[in-house]
């Protein structure tokens, strides 16, 4: 079953989801995606398989997974900084 949920924010849920992202990209005019992920994560085969796809689908992809857990200030901050980079 997939399900979305539009208050305030959308909320896309359901079993194999990520591979919406793109339409998800383009119903928000995104061309050039930020993949934000923890540095455990980012080694899953399962996020690894994500960002490959995606790949195949944006040539301007980038990650950012300089962080642990739960992101804190100053991984937000450093999130912004690599956002804004990519969008000069």
């Amino acid at each position: 079953m997939k399900t979305n949920w539009n208050y305030p924010t959308s909320v896309w849920v359901g079993e194999n989801r990520s591979k919406d992202l793109p339409q998800a990209c383009k119903d928000l005019n995104i061309s050039s995606p930020l993949f934000v992920t923890d540095k455990d994560l980012v080694n899953l085969e399962m996020v690894k398989k994500i960002i490959l796809d995606l790949k195949k689908i944006f040539n301007n992809l980038s990650i950012f997974s300089n962080f642990s857990g739960n992101p804190f200030g100053e991984n937000v901050e450093d999130g912004v900084r690599e956002f804004k980079k990519k969008q000069m």
